[in-house]
Parts: C-alpha cells; sequence; structure tokens
C-alpha cells in the first residue's frame, strides 16, 4: 500500500473521528505500520510504539516504520525524540514528503517556528511545485513576526493554486493583522433582582500592535447610585520568544469612588508540551480602606485542533484574610483567533475580573456567561457577552446580577 495513502488516511481519521478502511497490505513493514497506527488512533499509543520500536531494532532501515514512529512520538508530546526520529528519515530518504511534513509539524507544535520555517525551504527547493511546504513557510514566518515575507509566499501559492482555502484564510488573517491600530467603544450594564441600583460603565480604548506586542489605552467611566467614577488604564502584551509572552498594566482612577485608586497587573505565559499553555500572575488594587492583592494563573489545552479549555484560579488576599475563586473557560475557533464564541463557569469574584468596587461586593457567587467575538470586512470586530451571577446569602434569598457586555472594534 502506497505510504502516502496511509498518512493521509491517518490524517482523515483524526478529523472525523473515524478509522481509514486501509486495504490488505502488501508487505510485511507496511501491515505493522497500518497496526500499530490503529492501536495509536485507539488510544493505545505505547503498545504502538513498542512495536514499532521492536521492527526498528530489528530493521533500523525501515523508514516507513520510523515515519510512524516519529508521528505517534509527536501525539505524545515527546517532541526531542519526535525530532530525532524524523531527521533520521530524512537523512536516509531526503525526498520523502511525509516525513518532512510531520517534521514541520514537530517544530511548529514545539515552538521553533525559526527550524519549522527552514525544514519547509527545504523541501521547497526540492519540490518547487509542491504547495504545502510554501503554506509550512508562510505560517512559520507569520509566527515569526516576519508578516510581509509570509503575505508574499501567500501570494505566490495563490498564484498557483487560486482555490487554496488555507492559503486563503492565512492570508485574510495577515492583511487583518497589517493594520496596526485598532479603536473601541464598550458599553457594559448589570441590574440586580432586588431592584438596587445597577452599575452602568462606558469604555474607549485604543490599540496599537508592535513589533514586540501589542500596546494598548482605556478610559472607563462607570455611573452607580448617583456616584460616577473613572479610570485610565495602559496595558501591554509583549512577546519574550516564541511560545513565550506576558501581560502588563497598570491603571489609576483620578476620583477613586467606583474604582480602585490604583491597579496593577501581571502575568507571564508559557506553552507546554501536549498543546498546553501556562501562565503566573498577580493583580493588585487600592481602594478607600481596603487593599486587595490577587494570585492567578492558567492552564489551558487545546482539543480537536480548534477548542480551547483553560482554568483559572484567583487567590485573594487583603483584610488578613483570603478567598479562592475559580473559572473554567471554553472557546470554539473558527478561522482565526478572532473569530470564536464560547462559554465561561466561574465560582467566587463576578463577572471574573476584580476591576471595581461591585466586583470587590459580589465575592461569593456562581456565575454564568456566553460570549461571540467576531471579526468581519477586515476592518471591524464585535464582541458580546452575557450572563448572570447567583450570590447565595444566609438567611436571605439569593441575589442575582445580570449583565450585557456589547464592544464594537475598528481597525485602521
Amino acid at each position: 500500500m502506497e505510504l502516502r495513502r496511509i498518512v493521509y488516511g491517518l490524517f482523515a481519521c483524526l478529523l472525523i473521528g473515524e478509522l481509514p478502511s486501509f486495504g490488505a497490505p502488501g508487505e510485511d513493514n507496511g501491515e505493522i505500520a497500518v497496526r500499530a497506527r490503529r492501536m495509536a488512533i485507539d488510544g493505545k499509543r505505547q503498545e504502538a510504539l513498542a512495536i514499532l520500536s521492536r521492527r526498528l531494532e530489528e530493521h533500523a532501515s525501515d523508514v516507513d516504520a520510523r515515519l510512524v514512529y516519529g508521528v505517534v512520538l509527536s501525539w505524545e508530546g515527546r517532541y526531542e525524540e519526535a525530532r530525532r526520529a524524523l531527521e533520521h528519515v530524512l537523512d536516509q530518504s531526503p525526498a520523502y514528503e511525509d516525513a518532512r511534513s510531520a517534521l514541520i509539524n514537530v517544530e511548529m507544535w514545539s515552538d521553533h517556528p525559526k527550524r519549522a520555517e527552514e525544514v519547509a525551504r527545504e523541501g521547497q527547493r526540492r519540490q518547487p511545485a509542491n504547495v504545502s511546504f510554501l503554506l509550512a513557510r508562510a505560517k512559520a514566518l507569520r509566527k515569526l513576526n516576519q508578516p510581509k515575507e509570509a503575505l508574499d509566499l501567500v501570494n505566490n501559492l495563490l498564484v498557483l493554486e487560486p482555490g487554496n482555502r488555507q492559503a486563503k484564510e492565512i492570508r485574510q488573517t495577515l492583511l487583518e493583522e497589517a493594520q496596526r491600530w485598532e479603536t473601541g467603544i464598550d458599553q457594559f450594564y448589570a441590574w440586580y433582582n432586588d431592584g438596587r441600583g445597577g452599575w452602568r460603565e462606558n469604555r474607549v480604548s485604543f490599540k496599537r500592535q508592535t513589533r514586540i506586542g501589542s500596546l494598548a489605552a482605556r478610559l472607563s467611566r462607570a455611573h452607580r447610585f448617583g456616584a460616577t467614577g473613572h479610570l485610565i488604564e495602559i496595558e501591554s502584551y509583549p512577546r519574550f520568544r516564541a511560545g513565550a509572552y506576558g501581560f502588563f498594566s497598570l491603571g489609576i482612577s483620578p476620583d477613586s469612588t467606583l474604582f480602585p485608586h490604583y491597579r496593577v497587573a501581571g502575568e507571564v505565559w508559557q506553552t507546554l508540551p501536549f498543546s498546553m499553555e501556562g501562565s503566573l500572575g498577580f493583580r493588585r488594587m487600592k481602594f478607600a480602606g481596603n487593599n486587595v492583592t490577587l494570585l492567578t494563573g492558567s492552564m489551558a489545552r487545546y482539543f480537536f485542533g480548534n477548542w480551547l479549555l483553560t482554568y483559572r484560579p484567583f487567590v485573594s488576599m487583603g483584610g488578613g484574610d483570603y478567598s479562592v475563586s475559580q473559572q473554567v473557560w471554553g472557546r470554539r475557533y473558527y478561522s482565526g483567533i478572532e473569530r470564536f464564541a464560547g462559554f465561561r463557569f466561574g465560582r467566587g469574584a463576578s463577572p471574573f475580573e476584580v476591576r471595581t468596587v461591585n466586583d470587590i461586593e459580589f465575592l461569593h457567587a456562581y456565575t454564568y456567561m456566553g460570549e461571540v467575538n467576531w471579526r468581519f470586512q477586515r476592518r471591524w470586530a464585535f464582541n458580546l457577552l452575557a450572563g448572570m451571577s447567583d450570590q447565595q446569602r444566609s438567611g436571605r434569598p439569593n441575589l442575582k446580577q445580570y449583565f450585557v457586555d456589547g464592544a464594537i472594534y475598528f481597525k485602521f
């Protein structure tokens, strides 16, 4: 059986969740590769690796078995071992397209886009008409923050294949990212089931994309019980290296009525094996007569390629006491990071980030929220979220808070 058809069948089964129907294998090594692949897809990856390892001990030159061995290792997040196996295959068979494509995936998954671009460039040199290597180079260059070079490659690819869907999606994303400035307006409103006055907040923001990350400024104005408060914030999301980036924020309220006198925040993210990402951070706020410090972090993992599940705890320390809040987020992405729909569930602070006096008053609650974010016509985007918090109170009926937040953004 032709190995390429086996590999394509493997990718197809991963997408639709079914096993491919392989024909009768012609050679023993093909039979072993197919059997090991079936086992890996069924979740028996360790058994599959054991079979392939025995095969390679007896037949070290079996490049087909070594290819499958490297692919299964990459699924296990054992990227260094997968890299060695696939490089061995290419040393024996430099023109082996499937092995080169698998090695490109390993380099991208392990946050080595520069190496992925080099491997893809060598594949393109050997096979100039192979558009998959052009596409892989464009993805790697985008991750390396070289959008102009990536866009040139995508445009060349679309000359060769005008209907290539992936190339069109990457081109659209690159064009959107080329618009460095973004401004937005945001309206938030919360109301309660006991008739107390609602919370209304307006925000205006400006953001600038730079080579090292984004820099943003935001002005917020809130109203409640006849009082008005203002908050000025500056935020940045710097990139430190491939797979590592941060978040830093400073906010000041001149009137200190509804917002903290100051708010400082910082967090650092790092990609991890097995399609995971982790972070550690803090939030520090000074309210009138009450300082609040939050320690936080997160653990996130991608599932099925476009689902992201995130868990985030907050440990709140203030006034000699502490409390723990927990959050779970789920998002389903559609053609880019700016098109998604999702849900959030939280136990503790509502509605998930402590920014105002409203949040510190509403700590022991269960919060449910739905969210949609969508980029359209390249320049415009909107975000809409809505939900409710249910606070349990001893000896009194539960206090329910309902909230809705809508924002629209424009890039230029």
